[in-house]
């Protein structure tokens, strides 16, 4: 097996559990805004105070998507606010952009949601494309 994809997975692990120990209400939200995409993003990744753990009752929840082709998210972003009362923000960067920030570091908004957020959905390709790209 391939040391990286074990290094990978652990990392995994421990994105799934910061989740999991999100407050239900917060967890459900996440969970309706990626269930009622209609097309599914490359890799969803949460950041902000959500992912550091610093929200408050009134705290939205910032959501990057690193997408193929843009994503209509605004109807999905209504429903979970009528469903939990947390209003989701969500920002897109096109797959090869975000290879490309990988490597440049020029948009802070992508840095600051890679220096404080983690992935929760494909994160071995998160993972492999932050070592691997980097380099």
């Amino acid at each position: 097996i391939n040391k990286s994809l074990l290094i990978y997975a652990v990392f995994a692990i421990l994105d799934v559990e910061r989740l999991d120990k999100l407050p239900s209400i917060r967890k459900k939200a996440i969970l309706l805004f990626l269930d009622h995409l209609k097309q599914k993003p490359v890799i969803a990744f949460l950041f902000g105070s959500t992912a550091k753990n610093s929200f408050s009752e009134e705290s939205d929840i910032d959501i990057l998507l690193i997408v193929n082709r843009r994503i209509e998210t605004k109807e999905t972003e209504e429903f979970v606010d009528a469903q939990t009362g947390i209003k989701v923000n969500s920002f897109q960067i096109d797959y090869r952009s975000f290879l490309q920030e990988l490597k440049l570091k020029q948009d802070n908004v992508i840095q600051a949601a890679i220096q404080t957020g983690y992935p929760i959905t494909n994160h071995t390709e998160y993972y492999r494309c932050l070592y691997d790209e980097a380099l």
